[in-house]
């Protein structure tokens, strides 16, 4: 799945070559997904035009279910947008990012995933290279992912616990101040 979005310094030839080379060397039927249609549609429509390859460009419906569906089910994530590779990463699946905001790298070595090229620096070579290092290692990817994930959930265990046990606590004092009212 490839999502993108219009920004300055992108170079349109330089992803037809990297969504023809997911095809091509991969066997992945690309997927150009229109996160904001109103925006990303012209883009994937000009990519479209442009690729030889087998290939779809969706449009996102009304709601996130359909995102999140469809990124369960996809054996790659190459996106600009961050909602994509938050929703990849929340499904384990290999993600590349393409940097035009900060948020996009800092949310990437957030989760541990040093998976990302800046758009200004990319070029269909480096952005190959990154979706083939991403391809072989997507076992090791996603146990990453899966690592990082049950850290987490284990933070919020212990949280919710802390505050389970600080509601518990407050609970018991309002009984007590009841009775002392009455």
């Amino acid at each position: 799945l490839f999502s993108l979005r219009p920004w300055e310094g992108y170079r349109e030839e330089d992803l037809v070559r990297a969504v023809e080379y997911v095809y091509r060397t991969h066997g992945l039927i690309p997927v150009l997904y229109c996160m904001e249609p109103g925006r990303d549609l012209p883009v994937a429509r000009s990519l479209s035009a442009k690729l030889t390859c087998p290939h779809k460009v969706l449009e996102a419906g009304e709601g996130g279910d359909q995102i999140v569906c469809l990124v369960k089910r996809m054996s790659l994530v190459v996106s600009m947008r961050l909602h994509a590779l938050i929703f990849a990463a929340g499904h384990g699946i290999p993600l590349a990012g393409i940097v035009y905001d900060p948020k996009v790298s800092a949310f990437l070595r957030y989760i541990g995933q040093e998976n990302f090229k800046d758009l200004n620096d990319l070029t269909a070579e480096n952005l190959e290279k990154l979706i083939r290092e991403v391809v072989l290692k997507a076992d090791e990817k996603a146990a990453e992912l899966e690592a990082f994930l049950a850290e987490k959930e284990a933070e919020v265990d212990e949280i919710t616990g802390e505050l389970e046990i600080q509601i518990t606590g407050a609970k018991e004092k309002l009984k007590e101040a009841k009775k002392i009212c009455e």
